[in-house]
C-alpha cells in the first residue's frame, strides 16, 4: 500500500483494476467498480467509534460499517464489529427477499484468533480473509 497526500500519517491506499481500499487507524473504506451481469458493484465504509482494550492493538473498540450495494438484493446495509479483549463480534442485520438474500454481506462473518498472532475467517463463503501481526 502507497501512504497517501493529506492524510493522517498511517493512512495507506490501494487501487487496482476498479478496486481500492484506503485505511487508516480510525476508517476503512472500499469499493468495487467492477460491473458485471451480476451487478458486483459495491463499496463500504467503516469508522471507529469507540475504544476499548483489545489483543488486537488499534482495532479494538467499536466500529460500525455500512455496505452500500449495486444490483440484485442491493441496498445500504449496517454491520456492528466489537474488537474487545481476545474477542470479535458481530452484529449484522440480515434476512432474505423472494429468496434472495438481503442484508449486510458482513452478516454470517466469523472470526478464528489463533490467541497470538493471526487472525483468520470466512464471510458467508464468499470471501476468506487472514491478517499476521507483524
Amino acid at each position: 500500500m502507497d501512504e497517501t497526500s493529506g492524510g493522517s500519517s498511517d493512512d495507506e491506499t490501494s487501487a487496482v483494476g476498479g478496486q481500492s481500499l484506503r485505511g487508516s487507524s480510525i476508517e476503512i473504506d472500499g469499493a468495487c467498480q467492477h460491473i458485471t451481469t451480476d451487478g458486483f458493484d459495491f463499496s463500504f465504509t467503516t469508522a471507529k467509534t469507540a475504544s476499548a482494550a483489545s489483543s488486537f492493538g488499534d482495532f479494538g473498540g467499536t466500529w460500525n460499517n455500512t455496505w452500500i450495494s449495486l444490483g440484485v438484493g442491493g441496498g445500504t446495509f449496517p454491520c456492528k464489529l466489537d474488537f474487545s479483549g481476545n474477542s470479535i463480534t458481530t452484529t449484522c442485520p440480515v434476512g432474505t427477499k423472494d429468496e434472495v438474500f438481503s442484508g449486510s454481506p458482513l452478516a454470517g462473518i466469523t472470526f478464528n484468533y489463533d490467541g497470538a498472532d493471526t487472525v483468520s475467517g470466512v464471510v458467508q463463503a464468499w470471501a476468506e480473509f487472514s491478517a499476521t501481526r507483524r
